[in-house]
């Protein structure tokens, strides 16, 4: 009976032992997201790496790496691309595999990080698992390869082998401080507190330019027969007319500035991606709207007063109809620009609040994947996206 009972045990640790090993498992070649190639030899000895260890483990039954990439070539299959769900399931179906370990790595500032995934298809959802490690390109890079690989070895046994709950595993083994410094609030603020008095200056500019002309220069050419000659007519009314458009633009600037500047005075947090996109549509609706105010302004108190003389005159036979025309044309472009204008400005603006007032991280995930779109100042202005197994 001890004899029986023995066999019985070997047996049924020997099918365990048998039902882990077919777990079949592949790992795609992994790519380097760097915009140069210099760091493509690192590739094959991280690969190399976590092949050894997942074959030693002996728990998976893992394809070897030329099938891998006939078998995706074969089915048209550009792994390069893997990144959604939808992907993940047709590279288990075109490989046939359980479990299946993807990634790619990067080089920045003499900082490799290493992003790792293995994922496999849970009934109808992917279940995966993330992996990231940051280590000094000057280090050894043979140690981190072995500890990296020992690393995602150990979550894929623990997670598809011994099916416990794990979690995603994140290790910055670099010395090396982030040199990136993220736009925030107290620089927006810095920059608030500068366009504001600025914007407040010319505006006040402007307008002190606007009055001086109403005042100053108006009642002169309001009376064309106080003028000894044409020509003296013609001066003065350019200087009116130079002093307008230089006051009223000057008054425009000096409120869109200060309009601007509100934003970044209402933020008592870092500014996300999301508030740092709502603050340049908005302040370019802004724009679109004092200049179409401006434009307007412009059209009603100049254009539209030349259309209303000429019309008088036209009765009373001292101009041509036609000028007439023109100019009441003139007018009518000038309304229609400044109301579009105006009126896209508000869009915009309008378009910019839920973004100025958003408070969440911007990702866009796709089960347990994620986007992020990334903004910073180092020595230049960079945005790009990351994505993150």
């Amino acid at each position: 009976m001890r004899y029986i009972l023995s066999i019985v045990l070997l047996l049924f640790h020997l099918t365990i032992l048998h039902s882990q090993n077919s777990i079949k498992i592949a790992i795609i070649p992994l790519f380097n997201i760097d915009v140069t190639r210099d760091y493509d030899y690192l590739e094959p000895n991280i690969y190399d790496h976590l092949y050894k260890e997942i074959l030693n483990s002996k728990h998976f039954k893992i394809m070897d790496r030329e099938s891998v990439i006939e078998t995706l070539r074969a089915n048209n299959f550009d792994y390069d691309k893997l990144m959604f769900d939808l992907d993940q399931e047709n590279i288990k179906s075109i490989l046939n595999t359980y479990v299946n370990v993807t990634g790619f790595y990067k080089i920045k500032d003499g900082v490799i990080t290493l992003y790792l995934k293995g994922f496999a298809k849970n009934k109808d959802l992917v279940d995966s698992i993330n992996f990231e490690i940051k280590e000094d390109l000057d280090k050894d890079m043979n140690k981190f390869f072995i500890d990296s690989s020992k690393i995602m070895t150990n979550l894929l046994i623990d997670k598809y082998i011994k099916n416990l709950p794990v979690k995603d595993i994140v290790l910055n083994r670099s010395s090396k401080k982030d040199k990136t410094t993220s736009f925030n609030y107290r620089d927006a603020n810095i920059g608030a507190r500068v366009m504001l008095p600025i914007g407040g200056v010319l505006a006040a500019t402007g307008l002190t330019l606007l009055l001086y002309d109403l005042i100053g220069i108006t009642p002169m050419i309001s009376s064309p027969k106080k003028f000894s000659s044409y020509s003296e007519y013609e001066k003065s009314y350019n200087m009116f007319l130079g002093l307008y458009i230089s006051g009223l633009s000057t008054m425009n600037l000096g409120f869109d500035l200060a309009l601007i500047s509100i934003p970044f005075f209402i933020y008592k947090r870092n500014l996300n991606v999301y508030n740092k996109i709502g603050l340049g549509l908005y302040s370019g609706g802004m724009t679109l709207v004092c200049g179409g105010i401006t434009a307007l302004i412009y059209d009603m108190t100049v254009v539209f007063a030349q259309v209303r003389k000429l019309k008088q005159d036209v009765i009373s036979q001292k101009t041509d109809y036609g000028e007439y025309v023109d100019m009441y044309f003139n007018n009518l472009y000038f309304f229609i620009s400044s109301i579009a204008v105006i009126s896209l400005g508000s869009i915009v603006t309008i378009v910019s609040i839920p973004l100025l007032s958003n408070v969440s991280v911007p990702t866009i995930k796709t089960g347990n994947s994620k986007l992020t779109l990334n903004f910073g100042i180092a020595k230049d202005i960079f945005i790009n996206l990351s994505y993150k197994f």
